[in-house]
């Protein structure tokens, strides 16, 4: 819910996926133990497309990340030679989308990092909070310079401040240098805005 997938196709027709990966298992607000979802995925992967095979995130060979950010989704524009990151800052104040050269960013090399995935327990366990820690091998996003960054924090909607950088993005591309994005509405929250659809430039 809330994620973005994107995909590239290479020169011998293999089609790859950029997704999400390395997120939060977290219980439903109905608190079921059956109905279990993720989210705050700190990294995305890019995985090749291979019909009937499932995959894991130990599975992944190359995963993507951005210090102190969550929900972190890509947008490939392979034509134009370049990919966006959309991700939230871990305070949940500002959204924020990085674009970059897309070979760079495949070139990057390597490192390794620690991920705290914090892990909430159901009723029976007193809905403790407990961090599980993986290391995970990433290419590192903030080793490299963006083309363009774009910052969205407050707006003011029938005269009311609103902290847009909560909103949630249900879906983004990113298309000859411009980003092209889907926010989550509030309506059924008075002086909120609809659902917004936004054209920026890079």
């Amino acid at each position: 819910h809330g994620h973005n997938m994107s995909h590239e196709t290479d020169a011998a027709g293999n089609v790859w996926l950029w997704i999400g990966c390395q997120s939060t298992n977290t219980y439903s607000k109905y608190n079921d133990v059956n109905n279990v979802y993720f989210n705050h995925n700190q990294t995305v992967a890019r995985v090749k497309f291979e019909a009937g095979k499932d995959l894991f995130p130990e599975d992944v060979e190359d995963q993507w990340y951005l210090k102190g950010m969550n929900n972190i989704d890509a947008a490939v524009d392979a034509e134009a030679g370049q990919i966006a990151f959309h991700c939230v800052n871990s305070a949940g104040t500002a959204s924020y989308y990085y674009v970059y050269d897309l070979d760079a960013v495949k070139a990057l090399p390597k490192k390794e990092v620690t991920l705290a995935h914090p892990i909430i327990r159901g009723p029976s366990e007193g809905y403790s909070l407990d961090p599980v820690y993986y290391k995970v091998m990433v290419h590192d996003l903030g080793d490299l310079t963006p083309l363009a960054k774009i910052e969205v924090t407050k707006a003011t909607f029938q005269n009311q401040p609103y902290n847009l950088g909560t909103l949630t993005v249900q879906g983004y591309e990113l298309h000859d240098g411009l980003i092209y994005t889907m926010a989550e509405g509030m309506t059924a929250i008075p002086a909120r805005p609809p659902s917004l659809l936004s054209l920026s430039l890079t």
